[in-house]
């Protein structure tokens, strides 16, 4: 990046996490949402399950699960930016609640949230991001997929269809 814009997020990054204590773990939880599920999908990368409080205030349990997430390139281009999502080790319970929502329709989301070790309160950055997945592909043990922001400029307006039997106004008589 060039230096007339300042510094880069991931050198700031790497400066903040050099002088905080040794012993604070940033821990990356990941929710997925779609109205099809009959049950949360948390989990937590890392090693062990992580209980932990939304920024609700309620105290929920993060599913220890490896998640590798690659970031966009850094830069000033006027493209959306978008992340790979990788999970790894899901178990069919997971992979047949994706399959079910892709089946059904509408647009499953991720929200990212970032904890501190030493502080499980409230996440370390409010709000959470909140992205939608995209080419979704899942199999047996990986969930694979590219997640963006959602496209207000290509959603229909108004959102809701006025239909002559909902509304028999609107007929020409």
């Amino acid at each position: 990046m060039d230096e007339r814009y300042g510094v880069t997020l991931s050198d700031a990054y790497a400066e903040a996490a050099a002088s905080a204590p040794a012993e604070r773990v940033v821990l990356y939880t990941y929710e997925l949402e779609h109205p099809a599920f009959t049950e949360r999908i948390l989990i937590v990368n890392d090693y062990a399950d992580l209980r932990a409080n939304l920024e609700t205030g309620e105290l929920v349990t993060f599913v220890a699960c490896p998640v590798s997430v690659v970031a966009p390139e850094e830069s000033d281009n006027a493209a959306s930016p978008s992340i790979q999502v990788q999970i790894q080790g899901v178990s069919s319970l997971v992979a047949g609640r994706l399959d079910a929502a892709m089946q059904a329709g509408g647009q499953i989301h991720i929200v990212e949230r970032v904890y501190c070790s030493d502080q499980l309160d409230a996440p370390a950055i409010t709000p959470p991001l909140k992205l939608v997945l995209r080419d979704v592909e899942v199999n047996e043990t990986t969930v694979t997929a590219q997640a963006g922001y959602d496209d207000p400029i290509n959603r229909g307006f108004p959102g809701k269809d006025y239909t002559i039997r909902e509304y028999p106004g609107l007929s020409a008589r």
